[in-house]
């Protein structure tokens, strides 16, 4: 009897035991973001600040072809030598040490407020996401008050981004490799990181584009174990949005049809997961856009994709405001 009752002690206590034990795992993986593909929103926040930094490199490369011709895109030589006397009166005049400053800012506000789309190659694409983005923050630190004075500052602000995104991206392989992402794709962004680290060397613009770009298609992918296939897809329309707006840059129209086709397919998995939560519409806009990009793209008119890509852009953050987990 002695015995019986000490075997059912033990029972009770070992089942305490697993018991204690489940809900430490439950508790763990809750805070963790669940089991497998559960959301792990401070992955997905680190994940979303490194895309920010490649928005940075892209934002200053797209720039740099500008600035090395610029005072401003309206001004002629003339008027240049013109406005640099008349500056030079207004300093002797005001013997103000901040003068030189304050009209530095002049003009750099003058260059950005006449900046148009035919200049660069993304920069009206890159203005809609950026700006959706301030939007979402109420945060100015991202948008384009803070342009680069000339070319040198403009490639010294990518090199510094970039040292940040080497230091962002040693951050996040561990995270990745522990959630079972292929090795072959962490080796393959670390290459591309390399390329990129070479072609900011070499000073190469459209090579810093087309690599930059290249990463937020992998970091679109590296989403997928801790968010839904909503937010991955979102995210890689992004990424494939750039890429025909690149290929038409290069002449390559038929790449742009390719990347087309890939759209097609991620805004139709998408369909289902807006009309669901009562936002048709958003989608709708989407299609129209999307169509209008194709339009421009069978014309072989690299300005009218570029105004096309930017609306199809907006929408496409339109959808990720929808889609993300942490906007819900």
């Amino acid at each position: 009897m002695k015995l019986k009752n000490k075997i059912t002690v033990i029972l009770i206590i070992f089942a305490m035991i697993l018991v204690a034990a489940g809900c430490e795992t439950q508790e763990e993986e809750e805070e963790n973001g669940g089991e497998g593909n559960g959301i792990d929103e401070e992955t997905l926040e680190n994940l979303n600040e490194t895309e920010d930094s490649v928005m940075e490199i892209m934002k200053y490369a797209d720039l740099v072809p500008v600035l090395e011709g610029k005072v401003s895109p309206k001004k002629g030589e003339g008027e240049e030598e013109e406005e640099e006397e008349e500056d030079e009166e207004d300093e002797k005049d005001e013997g103000n040490e901040n003068n030189g400053e304050e009209e530095e800012n002049y003009e750099n506000n003058s260059f950005k407020e006449n900046l148009t789309f035919e200049e660069t190659i993304l920069g009206e694409t890159i203005k809609r996401e950026m700006e959706a983005k301030e939007d979402e923050e109420d945060n100015d630190e991202n948008g384009e008050d803070s342009l680069p004075g000339d070319a040198g500052e403009a490639w010294q602000e990518i090199k510094d981004t970039l040292a940040e995104l080497r230091n962002q991206w040693d951050e996040l392989k561990p995270v990745l490799k522990r959630e079972n992402v292929r090795p072959g794709e962490i080796e393959l962004f670390g290459e591309t990181v390399d390329e990129l680290t070479i072609a900011t060397t070499q000073q190469d613009c459209l090579s810093v584009l087309e690599t930059a770009n290249q990463l937020t298609g992998y970091l679109a992918g590296f989403k997928a174990p801790f968010a839904d296939n909503a937010t991955s897809a979102a995210y890689e329309l992004k990424y494939y949005t750039r890429s025909v707006n690149l290929a038409a840059a290069e002449g390559d129209f038929d790449l742009a049809v390719e990347h087309l086709k890939e759209m097609e397919k991620l805004g139709d998995g998408l369909e289902d997961d807006l009309e669901e939560k009562d936002e048709e519409e958003i989608y709708e806009e989407f299609e129209e856009s999307l169509e209008e990009l194709e339009r421009a793209v069978e014309k072989n008119n690299l300005d009218l994709v570029k105004i096309a890509a930017a609306e199809v852009m907006e929408n496409v953050v339109e959808m990720i405001e929808e889609v993300e987990p942490d906007n819900e």
